[in-house]
């Protein structure tokens, strides 16, 4: 309904509530189904290894995203966005939520950067304050390449732990959902 609204021209806003990142998510058009998560991460890190391994959390999880960034940083966020999960990644900015100057931005994340960069409708104008920001993360298709390098690390580690330490391991240090790979472990 909110992407209808927007697509003909009115005006969306949220009203006042104890959470920016649900008042912005409720006016963002996002559609949460019953099988789409929506995780909240805090303040986008400013270092690249955080940014990286939490982008690669966001893959690996899909759904919605929301987290905060603060305005001197924001196109630096973007530019990592776009080249994690690529140029026509759906994101909704918000910024003042609930107050006067309340604003929204809503589009693919490479017409953001061209927007912002060039100084039209650009919300890092304001020196001061935070935006929330909401991605919609497709999840990660399990490739080929990932199978066969998931079987390897069985076929090499199963002769010396348990299976359930193997899963565990795996899981955890190959970014694998624990069901996917108990699956190969109980085939080999």
């Amino acid at each position: 309904m909110i992407s209808h609204c927007r697509s003909i021209g009115l005006r969306i806003f949220s009203i006042p509530g104890p959470c920016s990142l649900v008042s912005s998510f409720s006016v963002s058009g996002f559609e949460l189904s019953k099988n789409e998560p929506l995780s909240f991460w805090g303040y986008f890190p400013r270092k690249i290894g955080e940014q990286t391994n939490l982008l690669m959390k966001m893959r690996n999880m899909g759904g919605f995203v929301v987290f905060f960034e603060v305005a001197s940083r924001l196109l630096k966020t973007l530019t990592a966005i776009q080249a994690a999960f690529g140029p026509e990644t759906k994101v909704f900015i918000s910024k003042e939520i609930t107050k006067v100057y309340e604003a929204h931005w809503f589009d693919s994340v490479d017409n953001h950067l061209t927007k912002f960069k060039d100084g039209n409708s650009s919300p890092v104008d304001a020196t001061r304050g935070e935006f929330v920001v909401t991605l919609d993360v497709p999840k990660a298709v399990e490739t080929d390449l990932e199978d066969e390098r998931l079987r390897k690390w069985i076929y090499a580690l199963q002769p010396h732990m348990t299976n359930a330490d193997l899963v565990k391991i795996l899981s955890r240090e190959l970014q694998v959902s624990k069901k996917k790979v108990y699956s190969y472990v109980i085939r080999n």
